[in-house]
């Protein structure tokens, strides 16, 4: 099972780089870890920036639960 899950990982990015629509990734801090080639689009970024940014600085804020 384990030397399928590189296999699967590699899908799995196929498919979010190939979506039409932006996929932003951030964590607990909004920090951007992950966007495809739409969000890189959408942003006006390149992705080597994603990880040093916060999402409030690439945009509008977005919705909080409280």
């Amino acid at each position: 099972m384990a030397s399928r899950q590189p296999a699967f990982a590699t899908w799995v990015a196929k498919i979010l780089e190939l979506a039409g629509d932006a996929i932003v990734c951030v964590d607990e801090s909004d920090r951007v870890f992950f966007f495809n080639r739409a969000g890189e689009a959408m942003f006006g970024s390149d992705r080597a920036r994603a990880p040093v940014r916060r999402l409030a600085e690439r945009g509008p804020a977005r919705p909080r639960s409280r």
